[in-house]
């Protein structure tokens, strides 16, 4: 039995709303982690800027906990930054590979 190639699984994950979810919170992590390091801010500044404790903030940078809209305005907040969130549209490509998976009918329609 053939084994996919990288590129075809990394096209098929890419194609489920949890890569893209998870993908969004690396990238608010990555990004919170760069404003500390531009600003001097360890985590101890931050966990006590937020009113947490360590176990609770050391997830969230580390890009493996939930990241909700409040507790990313927060963060930033902490940071005297805004969090914003956008749509964009979605790669040619995926809209192709998207438009396959769709329900021929109204029933997958959120």
């Amino acid at each position: 039995m053939k084994h996919p190639s990288f590129t075809v699984m990394s096209q098929e994950v890419e194609k489920h709303p949890d890569y893209w979810a998870e993908l969004a919170m690396l990238c608010f992590s990555e990004d919170v982690l760069d404003a500390m390091r531009a600003q001097s801010v360890t985590r101890a500044v931050l966990t006590r800027r937020l009113g947490t404790s360590p176990g609770h903030v050391t997830p969230l940078l580390s890009g493996s906990g939930n990241l909700t809209l409040a507790t990313m305005s927060r963060m930033a907040f902490a940071l005297g930054l805004e969090s914003h969130t956008s749509l964009l549209p979605i790669a040619a490509s995926q809209t192709a590979a998207l438009s396959q998976d769709a329900p021929s009918d109204a029933a997958g329609a959120i």
